[in-house]
């Protein structure tokens, strides 16, 4: 059985939270290091089970904490050279070169029993992994910032079990919107940018298959989208093609509160708060 928490996700900050029990991993840390620590002492996480610090991309929303973070677990920071070297080199981020840990895209490598595969995503960054997480019987993938579809997301939807998928922005409240200039609009939506909700809902009607059972919708967009219009515009499109709320189950990913826990396992997903499972973090 695996757990999984949100620390946080959008572009206010994203943070992810994994365990199967005895190793655990961190998936971006774009969330303030003071919050991350809170959320250690009141979900009881165990600092000591954290092994590495996964990183998709190099912006800010996803490596605000990386350095603070890596330093207090101890633990190496994993992502392509060149996010790497971005993290090293920016007065922001910052890192410890000895922390940096570079991997390569479609090479799996393991942190305890879990088997991890980097593959790449379009984005306006130096580069971006998407992760597919292979324990226990189950494959968990977290993909955001996808700028468009491509093979490699239809590939990797269709590997998964548990999927958090990006669903940053509703097409018409994005093009009424008029704090954000043409410029925006068009790197928000011009193929390196973000998904829309439309876009999200097509990707999992084309690459839907039985062995879906949940998906987390996650980097919304907090003026140009809402949990609401997300779930309701993917679950319509859904249920249009035949895929009801028993063939997968949809969340929406809190942007700045925590989401979760949720118990994983080959059966699917438990999120029962009150739920007793004898399972250190």
């Amino acid at each position: 059985m695996l757990k999984f928490l949100c620390f946080g996700s959008g572009s206010s900050g994203n943070c992810y939270y994994l365990s199967n029990g005895q190793d655990a991993i961190i998936i971006d840390a774009g969330v303030g290091i003071r919050a991350i620590k809170k959320n250690f002492l009141k979900y009881g996480i165990n600092p000591a089970k954290i092994k590495a610090i996964l990183v998709t991309h190099d912006h800010m929303d996803h490596t605000r904490a990386v350095n603070p973070l890596s330093k207090l677990l101890n633990v190496k920071v994993f992502s392509s050279e060149k996010v790497l070297h971005k993290l090293i080199k920016s007065r922001l981020t910052n890192i410890d070169p000895a922390s940096a840990h570079p991997i390569e895209k479609d090479q799996t490598f393991t942190i305890g029993s879990m088997e991890i595969t980097p593959f790449r995503l379009p984005h306006d960054a130096a580069d971006n992994y998407g992760y597919s997480i292979a324990d226990q019987g189950c494959v968990f993938t977290i993909m955001t910032d996808i700028g468009h579809p491509t093979d490699v997301v239809n590939d990797y939807i269709a590997k998964s079990n548990f999927l958090v998928l990006e669903a940053d922005y509703d097409n018409d409240k994005l093009e009424a919107n008029p704090r954000y200039d043409r410029k925006l609009k068009d790197r928000i939506r011009g193929g390196k940018g973000h998904l829309s909700n439309a876009q999200t809902a097509q990707l999992l009607v084309d690459n839907y298959h039985n062995g879906l059972k949940s998906v987390w919708l996650c980097h919304l967009s907090e003026e140009n989208n809402s949990p609401e219009l997300a779930k309701d515009t993917i679950a319509a499109t859904l249920a249009n093609n035949g895929i009801s709320d028993h063939d997968i189950a949809l969340e929406v990913l809190n942007r700045k509160i925590i989401s979760g826990p949720w118990l994983i396992s080959e059966d699917g997903i438990n999120d029962d708060k009150n739920l007793k499972v004898d399972f250190d973090f």
